[in-house]
């Protein structure tokens, strides 16, 4: 029907394939998240390029984390704050009291915003901050902001005793220069990278084939070495684009019952992106480009 999307793409956007650097990023954010409230908070960077999951593991995480907690809706264990291009200390302590279910003066001054934010992330038990798109504090006009919001994420931490998670692009890390009592909070460092088919060819294959597994109806011809490498071609190793390739992919099928092959993906790529398309080359001429690339890095 139209407007409909198929099972299997819906399977797709709902799945996470927990690789090795996804791992890592639980793990770290985990460690942190168990020293609120112990007096000594703790600070994870989460950085990586657009596309690399950075969204998705925190997603994940804040979704594993709730459905382990009893249902009560009088907390808020976890507060999620995403930053915008134009970002003051004033729209972060109101952002995040928005975020609390709270209500605060649009005129009120810094401190007693500060006072309305402690107090709620007290009332409603919050026990981790995650605070998303960081690389905005280092624009140019941000600067003076940017080195305020560091000064505030610092009171934060001292106020509420509770972990704060970082996450941006990878010169997010450069807003808080200066800060050393700050970075030396941040001591868990996670930066999530597009796959290499040259340096983590297992990892890569492995997403591939966990994505393929969930969906069914693959043929062989797609579960080669030649398709995955001409998807690492297509997607650059970045599993934002894979996913998107692979959706598009089922949904060139003319029926559903129809096997997934490497001419769907011909078509999805076109319909996608830009470029020549590496599915239908040879094996010899996806190593060639994908050496090159290599080369340029």
């Amino acid at each position: 029907m139209y407007g409909m999307l198929s099972h299997e793409t819906q399977l797709i956007t709902k799945t996470v394939i927990a690789h090795p650097s996804f791992q890592q990023g639980l793990k770290a954010i985990t460690r942190a998240h168990s020293f609120s409230g112990s007096g000594a908070p703790r600070g994870v960077l989460l950085l990586g390029e657009t596309g690399v999951g950075k969204t998705t593991l925190l997603n994940h995480y804040i979704a594993e984390y709730e459905q382990s907690q009893p249902q009560n809706t009088a907390t808020h264990p976890i507060l999620q704050i995403e930053l915008q291009s134009r970002t003051t200390v004033k729209s972060v302590l109101h952002d995040g009291i928005r975020a609390l279910g709270g209500a605060a003066r649009k005129t009120a001054p810094e401190y007693e915003l500060m006072h309305q934010f402690v107090t709620l992330v007290r009332e409603l038990k919050c026990s981790l901050l995650v605070i998303d798109e960081t690389h905005h504090l280092t624009a140019r006009r941000q600067r003076h902001d940017g080195s305020a919001v560091a000064d505030t994420i610092k009171h934060l931490m001292n106020e509420t005793g509770i972990s704060i998670v970082l996450a941006g692009l990878p010169h997010a890390v450069h807003a808080f220069r200066g800060h050393d009592e700050l970075m030396g909070r941040f001591n868990q460092k996670v930066e999530l990278a597009p796959f290499s088919v040259v340096t983590n060819w297992p990892d890569f294959a492995a997403f591939i084939k966990g994505l393929l597994d969930v969906i069914g109806g693959v043929g062989n011809q797609v579960r080669t070495a030649k398709v995955f490498k001409a998807i690492y071609v297509a997607t650059e190793g970045r599993p934002r684009k894979i996913c998107q390739l692979l959706t598009e992919a089922i949904e060139e099928r003319d029926d559903i019952e129809e096997v997934l092959a490497e001419a769907h993906f011909e078509r999805a790529f076109s319909n996608l992106f830009s470029g020549e398309n590496p599915f239908g080359q040879s094996e010899a001429r996806l190593d060639s480009t994908i050496n090159q690339r290599v080369k340029s890095l």
